[in-house]
């Protein structure tokens, strides 16, 4: 049986891998669109509000449509959010 300390340790590096997904798919929509960081959050967060995105194991997230990850879709998603 694991013991606290080996629990606490293995939930550590799972919240650090979804941390690290998180950092790489925010880095990918601004790599895309050329957006800004808080711009990128933001449709983040949309896509997963609108399950247009799943986590795919513990350290990577992907797009259900290749058309999401589109310069004019992500600028298009971040003016109707503002």
């Amino acid at each position: 049986m694991a013991t606290k300390d080996q629990v606490s340790s293995a939930l550590k590096n799972i919240a650090q891998n979804l941390n690290n997904a998180t950092d790489a798919f925010h880095d990918t929509l601004m790599d895309c669109s050329g957006c800004s960081l808080e711009d990128a959050i933001k449709v983040a967060k949309f896509y997963s509000k609108k399950k247009m995105i799943a986590k795919t194991g513990f350290a990577s997230f992907s797009v259900k449509h290749g058309a999401y990850l589109d310069k004019d879709f992500i600028l298009e998603t971040l003016e109707s959010l503002n």
